[in-house]
Order: C-alpha cells, then structure tokens, then sequence
C-alpha cells in the first residue's frame, strides 16, 4: 500500500477543513529564512513566533518526536539558505551536523523550543557578520574581531592600533567614520551587551561580572551600567541574584548590597572623607577615599596577572 495516495490527501485536507487548522503558508514559512540570509535579526523572532504558532504538520504522536522532525526541517532550510546567502558550505554543514547531534540531548519539546532559536540565533548572526564584513575596511573588521574577543581585557585605542597597525588618531577617525561610534564607545557597548545577558541568564555576581569585563572594581561597573541604561545592575538582574559574599544585591549602594545600612564617613589624614561600616562586604575593602577612590587606589587593587587570567577563564566561559 502506498504512502501517500489521492484518498488520504483528500481526507486529510477534510480533517483540516473541519477542525479549521492548517499548515503555515509557504510565503509565511520561507520569509525568516530570507530574512535570515541577509542578516536581519528579526529573522529570530519570527522564527520564535511561527515555532509557537501551531501551524506545522502533524508528524507524530509523541510531542517530542513531533518538535524533532520538525527541527530537522527547519534546520535543513536553514543550512541551503545560509549557504546561498554566501556562507561557506562545509562551516554550514558542520553547524547543522552539531546542531543535529545536540538533537539528541533535548528531553521534552521545549528544549527542542530553545535549540531551534538558538539555531536561528547561529545562523542570523554569521550571515549579519558577512554583511559586516562588506560594508567596513579590513582594520575596522579586525578592531571588531579583536573587540569581541578580548572583553575580558583592558582594550584602549593604542593597543587596537598596534594589533593593525595603523596611527592611534587615524584608526580612531576610520572606526568612527565607517561605524558611526567612536572605539571607547563602541567597547562600552558591547561590554554592556554582555553585562546585561550575564546579569539574567548567569549566576555570576557583581563582583565577578565587573572582574569579566576587566571593570576596575564594581563600583565603576555599577557606575558605567547605570550611565549606560538607566539602571543599576540590581535593577536587571533577578531578585534571587547573590553578591560574591551571599548577600542578595539591592540598589542603594554597591558595598552595602543587602545589608540594609547607609555608609558611614570619618576623615582620613588627607582630609578625604573614607567608607567605614559594620557591614562585612565593606568592612572587607578596608579604607578609601570614597568608594570611586578605593577603586583607583593601586595599593588595593589584586594582582593583575592573576585577576586578569581568572577574569579570562570566567569569560570563555559565560560565551559557552
């Protein structure tokens, strides 16, 4: 008996009609991934919402077999349209082939739910980064690169023209004329971006976070993150958050995160008012001149070649 045959088409085009559901339309299917080969990342989101709109086939009757197959699909268009979109061929067969391993490990369908969009995720953003790479020059390219890849370290403009050789002063006029933003911005920028996903999705505490982004101390991310969005970093994070000493975070003071006590001043020989409390976090610090000072005192600074190799390792692995 075969398959497929003009009676079953029939009456499943019957069932359909009477229980008023349908499969997507090619048009709507085909539009995330048009606009995912030309690196528009609101590809993801309306990959996301035709994923939850229950218009798809009816492919088995265990839902987790069900979203499988139809991950498999998705990701094989997925892979052609990247790859006419000018993705290398073997860098694409390769991610679908990781991606359909990885398969294997989802347990219900709302793990196959975030593989896919973390699919979609992939692929917008390689083709966004080809479309990158035609609009800006070969230095700027790999400032960008350089950017990305070293958050977790002290990037100033000298360094980024040592790494491409080129005058400080006129990388710094090519990177503004060809992004729009000068370096020292673009580099907050980003290591915003990455602050702000560490805050919700990982469980690193300010502390540790600031030390990631190579921040002086988190007095000075606290105060960079607030310029940046409008908030402090307690504000975005979850309310379950714990500082590095186990005290869950609040927003009146970096060094009293949930000790519910306001700084206490005494004059310092300098004649510089110093923080001084019964809170452990800030009884830790020992004294400064103000918190910003303590963050720029050298004498209270870690070792430098150690903080910034852990710094290093908690970067690589908030990416994974």
């Amino acid at each position: 008996m075969a398959v497929v045959d003009e009676a079953k088409l029939r009456y499943l085009d019957f069932l359909s009609r009477e229980d008023r559901v349908r499969h997507h339309r090619y048009v709507e299917e085909m539009k995330q991934y048009d606009m995912m080969r030309s690196g528009d990342i609101n590809a993801i989101a309306e990959s996301t919402r035709l994923w939850n709109s229950g218009l798809y086939g009816y492919l088995s009757d265990d839902p987790l077999k069900n979203a499988k197959y139809r991950f498999v699909t998705t990701i094989t268009l997925a892979t052609r349209f990247a790859i006419e979109g000018g993705m290398d061929e073997e860098d694409a067969y390769n991610a679908s082939d990781l991606y359909i391993q990885n398969l294997e490990n989802c347990k219900t369908p709302d793990d196959v739910r975030r593989l896919h969009t973390d699919m979609m995720t992939f692929f917008t953003w390689a083709m966004a980064d080809m479309q990158k790479a035609e609009t800006h020059s070969k230095a700027v390219n790999e400032c960008l690169d350089y950017i990305h890849y070293h958050l977790h370290e002290k990037i100033t403009v000298p360094i980024l023209a040592e790494h491409v050789h080129l005058n400080p002063t006129y990388l710094s006029e090519l990177f503004k004329r060809e992004t729009g933003t000068a370096i020292s911005q673009y580099i907050t920028d980003k290591r915003m971006e990455a602050a702000e996903n560490m805050l919700k999705y990982s469980e690193y505490s300010f502390d540790e976070i600031a030390q990631i982004l190579a921040y002086r101390s988190q007095s000075h991310f606290s105060k960079v993150f607030k310029k940046h969005s409008g908030m402090t970093p307690g504000s975005t994070a979850p309310s379950t958050r714990r500082t590095a000493s186990g005290r869950s975070d609040c927003d009146h003071g970096v060094y009293h995160a949930g000790c519910g006590e306001p700084p206490v001043t005494a004059p310092r020989n300098s004649g510089v008012p110093i923080v001084k409390s019964t809170c452990p976090r800030v009884r830790n610090t020992r004294e400064s001149a103000t918190v910003e000072a303590f963050n720029d005192d050298a004498r209270h600074r870690p070792n430098e070649r150690r903080n910034k190799e852990r710094a290093r390792r908690m970067w690589m692995k908030a990416k994974e």
